[in-house]
């Protein structure tokens, strides 16, 4: 009977403990990070049309937000915005096509979309996913899956060529995001993973080191095209597929709990 009481005393009290420790573990975390990413190939593959892409490798600060759903998986949400980087602007008097000398033509009514021909631009992106944590004393070890939405430039370049002592005239016009583009960024899809080591130094506080993987869904497609000045008919036209940039990251971060 003694033995009976003492269990009925014991059972209640660890299944309060272990409620206790479960309404203890916090459902929100906040974090904010800086990134540094380095990447594995370049949008195109020929320097003459990379170089006035802004490279996929930046530097980059975001700040997460983590709800914890069931146990140790949860939903993170993250905007970031970066420094993006090019090697060169746009030549102005870039020309493409061999049957055009521009010796024998002036230019006129040139047309520069080329984040204002600076080395230098503003990106941002926006993602959500899944994540799973497992922590073991001071140490939270995460994994992360996700998908947004990031912007990088989309340049152009467009100018119409008088043919001198003559009324030859042509359109030149090349994009590096397809013919149709009209504003100077390109949004796209992200695919974005992440696994991180996390050490708590404080009751509030954490530190977290990790690396990532980024991959843009979308491809650019550089286009050169030649114009009847007058009657806008398709003369010649250049066109070069581009790849889907891949990236590998470090992150540094801080977590609020």
């Amino acid at each position: 009977m003694k033995k009976i009481f003492i269990l009925l005393v014991l059972i209640p009290t660890f299944c309060l403990n272990i409620n206790s420790q479960e309404l203890n573990r916090k459902k929100f975390y906040m974090s904010a990070a800086v990134e540094n990413t380095f990447k594995l190939n370049n949008w195109f593959n020929d320097e003459m049309y990379n170089d006035a892409m802004f490279s996929p490798s930046t530097l980059a600060f975001s700040f997460r937000l983590d709800w914890r759903i069931y146990d140790n998986w949860g939903i993170w949400a993250s905007y970031g915005f970066a420094n993006l980087r090019k090697a060169k602007a746009i030549p102005p008097d870039m020309n493409l096509f061999d049957n055009i000398d521009l010796n024998d033509f002036y230019m006129k009514d040139r047309t520069i979309v080329d984040r204002k021909n600076d080395m230098y631009g503003f990106g941002a992106k926006a993602m959500i996913g899944p994540f799973y944590k497992h922590e073991s004393n001071r140490w939270i070890f995460t994994g992360s899956m996700g998908f947004g939405m990031g912007n990088t430039g989309s340049p152009r370049m467009s100018y119409t060529l008088k043919k001198i002592d003559s009324n030859l005239a042509y359109d030149v016009k090349y994009n590096w995001f397809g013919n149709k583009r009209k504003d100077e960024y390109k949004v796209m899809g992200i695919l974005y993973a992440e696994v991180k080591a996390e050490r708590k130094i404080s009751q509030k506080i954490s530190l977290s080191l990790g690396m990532t993987y980024t991959q843009h869904f979308a491809r650019p497609e550089f286009t050169a095209r030649i114009y009847d000045h007058y009657d806008q008919s398709l003369i010649h036209e250049i066109s070069q597929k581009g790849n889907y940039a891949k990236a590998l990251g470090i992150v540094l971060g801080v977590g609020f709990w």
